[in-house]
């Protein structure tokens, strides 16, 4: 069965990840998945090209070239299967049979109403969690998942590795940088929490006084000593002036290195522990879900649909906004034994393997389509389950 796969955008965010792991999975499966997306930017249909799917690529400049090309494109593939990955290629073909449409973001205002439009004769409407289908009536969920990564950092990366001095610790962040993620909130508690450490873990007297050498210092002026906090991202679909805000305060931190856009496993082999501080609603939290499985232990908000990704029960959950809940969360980690540090990696990484693995995924995705999660390559063509959402 053909299965086109039409994306939101031609940049590679969350949802054109996404993507690329449903396509390799109907492959998995037996079926035939082609990718459609925009001519411009090229990222996505590049990695895609990479991966071996056939690519269609449409549209000029602009979001409307291409919705109009997707529209058009669409007459000559009606009796195929169209699974769109985000709002615009939903809408753009709204009124259409034989289409998925898969949100990966909760529609929040104008959205909603465009998201009533989209639905419109589509065949189901997925939504990556459990969460967001309670946003979206009549959304089925159907949960992300994440590739194995590897730190390449083979036995360094256990528990037994992590430093134990609050001095020495190094966070980590992964994502855009923006309001919304909590990165100010972030800022806020790491200042606090470095302030205590370098306060509890120096020589040199209170780091406020004057007297005070506080270590050595970078070519930013940075105080290198101490407790660090890497910052991997951008500030994408951020309004310029709040990005640039963002950065000067990302500089103006001592301890803080930004990295720019980073790939997990180089930036997982670097932290110590990974921060989710999101204040908005997440609809899933694929970075949580990699650094699951990659064993690093996580602090995050309790916001959206991040405890049901860690399980509401995970010992390091946070109330969004709370930067001293954050701060105390920082300090549970630093406290913890070697013991109390392998049990929680393993526990984050067994709820992955059962929830968000490839595996897991492959077996969503075949229920979906009404397909065996390991099909006979002798068996025919299998026809999707009809229905509207």
């Amino acid at each position: 069965m053909i299965v086109h796969l039409a994306a939101n955008h031609g940049a590679l965010g969350g949802g054109e990840v996404m993507l690329i792991r449903t396509a390799q999975i109907l492959r998995d499966l037996g079926q035939d998945p082609h990718v459609v997306c925009p001519a411009a930017p090229a990222d996505l249909a590049d990695r895609a090209r990479e991966a071996g799917f056939p690519v269609t690529t449409l549209g000029g400049a602009g979001t409307v070239s291409y919705l109009w090309a997707l529209r058009c494109w669409a007459t000559r593939h009606r009796n195929d299967l169209t699974w769109c990955h985000g709002l615009r290629p939903s809408l753009a073909l709204a009124g259409q049979d034989r289409r998925f449409v898969h949100l990966h973001q909760i529609p929040r205002g104008s959205h909603r109403i465009l998201t009533r439009v989209a639905r419109w004769r589509a065949s189901r409407t997925l939504v990556p969690s459990e969460t967001a289908a309670l946003a979206v009536p009549g959304a089925q969920a159907l949960g992300n998942w994440t590739d194995e990564i590897s730190t390449g950092t083979g036995e360094d990366r256990s528990p037994a590795s992590i430093t134990s001095r609050p001095e020495e610790l190094t966070v980590g962040y992964l994502g855009r940088i923006s309001e919304g993620k909590g990165v100010p909130e972030l800022l806020t508690a790491f200042e606090d929490f470095r302030r205590a450490g370098c306060r509890s873990g120096s020589d040199g007297g209170d780091p406020g006084s004057p007297d005070h050498d506080g270590g050595d210092h970078d070519g930013a002026g940075h105080v290198s000593s101490g407790p660090r906090l890497l910052v991997g991202g951008a500030a994408r679909f951020v309004p310029p002036e709040k990005a640039r805000d963002l950065d000067r305060r990302l500089r103006d931190v001592p301890g803080v290195e930004p990295l720019g856009w980073i790939a997990p496993a180089d930036l997982f082999e670097r932290v110590d522990v990974l921060v989710c501080p999101s204040v908005a609603p997440e609809s899933f939290g694929l970075v949580v879900a990699e650094a699951m499985v990659a064993r690093v232990p996580v602090v995050a908000t309790s916001v959206g649909a991040l405890p049901e990704v860690l399980g509401t029960d995970h010992p390091l959950l946070v109330e969004p906004g709370d930067t001293a809940g954050l701060v105390r969360a920082l300090d549970t980690f630093e406290a913890m034994s070697t013991r109390q540090r392998a049990e929680l990696t393993d526990a984050q990484y067994d709820r992955w393997s059962e929830r968000w693995s490839p595996s897991a995924g492959r077996r969503r995705v075949a229920a979906l389509l009404g397909l065996p999660s390991d099909p006979d390559p002798e068996s025919g063509p299998a026809t999707v389950a009809g229905g509207r959402s």
